[in-house]
């Protein structure tokens, strides 16, 4: 029975706030560091709730520096581009990926499980 709470079985640690602290947050131009964990840019910021579409994409300042936002569809446009930001949001809670080039092919990727 898993009643949400964090038993022995359940290996995933609780959300922030339920005695875990906030990670630590270094940025650079090139990259950031989240709790000693080096994450080059570019990379992705995506929050961490499934249903929140606001993605984040950040360019090292070797390549211009900005970050691109992603969401979901408006008339013929899914981006928007800001030379002038450079720090990642601490508005919320985020996962960072590494941003994988594709030449300009379109990549779309599904979540399927139990609760999808």
């Amino acid at each position: 029975n898993n009643n949400g709470s964090n038993s022995s079985n359940n290996n995933a640690p609780p959300p922030y706030g339920d005695g875990y602290d906030e990670p630590e947050i270094d940025e650079h131009d090139d990259h950031i560091e989240v709790n000693g964990v080096v994450i080059n840019k570019p990379f992705v910021e995506k929050p961490v709730d499934a249903d929140d579409h606001n993605i984040a994409i950040y360019y090292p300042s070797s390549a211009g520096g900005g970050c691109k936002k992603l969401f979901r569809k408006v008339g013929d446009r899914s981006s928007e581009f800001y030379p002038e930001i450079n720090d990642v949001r601490r508005d919320g809670s985020y996962i960072y990926e590494e941003f994988i080039e594709t030449q300009g092919t379109d990549v779309k990727m599904y979540t399927v499980g139990l609760d999808y």
